[in-house]
């Protein structure tokens, strides 16, 4: 079974993943039998100031692991690529809702 601690590593992972362009919301799909994030991928069109805090805990997460080249990345991302990284998001929700 799966504890709590764990579900957050997976989420936060797969989280960074997609926002990064690492993997595709489909890779991940497939590959992991835990396909959790932070937000309803599928679902879910982030406002702001959700995409900024889910960001924030992001940076704060591998802050505490001392992962700063992730913290590097996702401040970029929340600073200068915010647009683009809502648009891949939409797309990969709409190739999810046409069933990819």
């Amino acid at each position: 079974m799966i504890d709590t601690q764990e579900i957050i590593d997976i989420c936060v992972a797969n989280s960074y993943d997609l926002l990064t362009g690492r993997k595709s919301i489909e890779e991940i799909l497939d590959s992991t039998e835990t396909p959790y994030f932070l937000w309803n991928v599928i679902e879910e069109d982030l406002d702001q100031h959700d995409f900024n805090s889910f960001i924030d805990f992001m940076i704060e997460y591998y802050e505490e692991l001392e992962h700063y080249e992730r913290c590097s990345v996702l401040l970029n991302i929340k600073l200068n690529e915010r647009n683009k990284c809502k648009r891949k998001i939409r797309e990969a929700n709409c190739l999810r809702k046409q069933g990819f």
